[in-house]
This record gives structure tokens, sequence and C-alpha cells, in this order.
């Protein structure tokens, strides 16, 4: 299978156990959380939460299966955050 962004994703992590691929660029569902680019995306919660960070700095928490919002944590961070990791 070959995957074609258009663009070098900024970071690029897959699902625990399905079929998903998360970058800041590619999207399987589109979530509108940050002002500027997407940096870094975890997985988390066995797959049940996708966690992004932004240029903007901040870090949102979002439900894989519904695409809404958990959390939003503003100004996280003083520079872009290009990893996330527990």
């Amino acid at each position: 299978m070959e995957v074609n962004f258009g663009k070098i994703p900024f970071d690029l992590v897959f699902h625990h156990s399905s079929p998903i691929l998360a970058t800041g660029l590619h999207l399987l569902f589109e979530i509108h959380s940050h002002d500027e680019s997407c940096r870094a995306a975890l997985f988390i919660n066995f797959g049940g939460v996708i966690l992004t960070a932004s240029v903007d700095c901040s870090i949102l928490a979002s439900d894989v299966e519904t695409e809404n919002p958990i959390i939003r944590l503003e100004d996280t961070h003083e520079d872009s955050v290009n990893r996330l990791s527990i």
C-alpha cells in the first residue's frame, strides 16, 4: 500500500489496533483544532484518544471514534513541539 501525502508530514503515528494512520497533513477525518500547523500526534488510551500539538502552543485531546474534542490545553509551551510521548 502506498500513501501519497503531497507534502512532507511533520509527524506520523499508527493506531495500536485499527488500520488508522495519523499525520499532521493527511486525514481520515478532520479536526479543526489548531490555529497553526499540527506538528505532533500520539494515540493514547488504547487508541481511543489522539493527542495533537501545534505551533499555536496548544495540545488537544480528541476522541478517535466520535472525532469530538475532549480537552484543549492553551499555551502549553513556548516553542513548537515536534514530538509527543508518554
